[in-house]
């Protein structure tokens, strides 16, 4: 099944690293998760997959998105190049047979779907929660119009300045800036911080994940990026940042991507994402850089309105001891 599924992701426009068997291996390892591949298939043929975590919660059969793991969701493999209302129907078609297999299985389902996916409306027919979300995709091709494209304020900004960026073969140092803002801001982790460093050496090993550093002069980090490279796919993702805020970083997180974008051109990846823009100053930061935004979709099914009333008190209670 594995070399099917990874040939299937690899080739499909929806795919993505995120849905790649040594993904959700890594993942079901490293947070003790199970996972559950759900496959469609026609005339013998896999026409489409959704990965899968599952777990029990008071007797609640739950299948939800990992910790880390910004995309999972459906994934369509069409064959040939039909017309766009032909990918419609068909899409509208196995959504009719995968989602009703899934309420039936689950009492409570979440998933965030690819960008590719901007069609929901099955899901919204049938009584799903869709929920917009945005992100920012660079095209690598041409560096040259890159740098073209950036906001004329960034290009000043990393003209201005001068850090070191290097690349780094350890998280500890990245994983000590995270811990550090957690405590800065009150807030909790998706899951224990030892966890993430424990997944982020194992990633480092199997070649999935880059980290890159921007250095002051005394040597000090001011800033550090982690970045998923999906060689097959040629794509590379923003997937973790952090940034010493006891020193002044001036503009190092800028001069810090800008350097990461040169590398994965230079390594011939062709699409960069960076993986939200959905708070005022986040948004603002990957905005400057010019890419295309995207738009792509949270979606979520719950058996009973009160599953959905819990889940939702929960949140007021998240969110109220973030403003505290």
């Amino acid at each position: 099944l594995k070399p099917m599924w990874d040939a299937l992701v690899s080739h499909s426009d929806g795919g993505s690293v995120f849905a790649s068997w040594q993904w959700i291996n890594h993942i079901a390892e490293a947070f003790s998760l199970n996972p559950m591949l759900l496959t469609v298939s026609e005339s013998g043929r896999v026409v489409a997959g959704l990965p899968l975590f599952t777990s029990q919660q008071f007797g609640l059969r739950i299948a939800h998105q990992p910790p880390l793991t910004p995309y999972t969701g459906v994934i369509f493999f069409p064959q040939g190049s039909p017309k766009e209302q032909k990918l419609s129907a068909d899409e509208h078609r196995i959504l009719g047979a995968l989602l009703p297999a899934v309420e039936q299985k689950y009492h409570r389902v979440f998933f965030t779907l690819s960008p590719k996916i901007t069609d929901v409306r099955p899901f919204v027919w049938r009584g799903w929660l869709v929920a917009p979300r945005y992100t920012y995709v660079l095209r690598l091709e041409e560096i040259e119009q890159v740098w073209v494209e950036l906001s004329s304020s960034l290009r000043r900004k990393i003209r201005g300045e001068d850090y070191y960026v290097e690349e780094r073969s350890s998280a500890s140092s990245l994983i000590s800036l995270l811990r550090r803002s957690y405590e800065r801001t009150r807030l909790s982790p998706p899951v224990p911080v030892p966890l993430i460093e424990r997944l982020c050496t194992e990633l480092l090993r199997d070649d999935l994940l880059m980290i890159f550093a921007a250095v002051a002069e005394d040597g000090t980090t001011l800033a550090e990026r982690a970045i998923i490279r999906w060689s097959e796919g040629k794509r590379a993702y923003d997937w973790l940042a952090g940034a010493n805020y006891e020193r002044n970083i001036g503009n190092a997180n800028h001069i810090l991507v800008w350097h990461i974008i040169q590398k994965l051109a230079e390594d011939g990846i062709n699409e960069f994402d960076f993986l939200g823009a959905n708070t005022p100053t986040i948004a603002e930061f990957k905005r400057q850089f010019g890419g295309d935004l995207r738009i792509y979709f949270e979606a979520k099914w719950y058996r009973w309105k009160w599953i959905r009333m819990v889940e939702r008190v929960n949140e007021l209670i998240i969110q109220r001891k973030r403003k505290l």
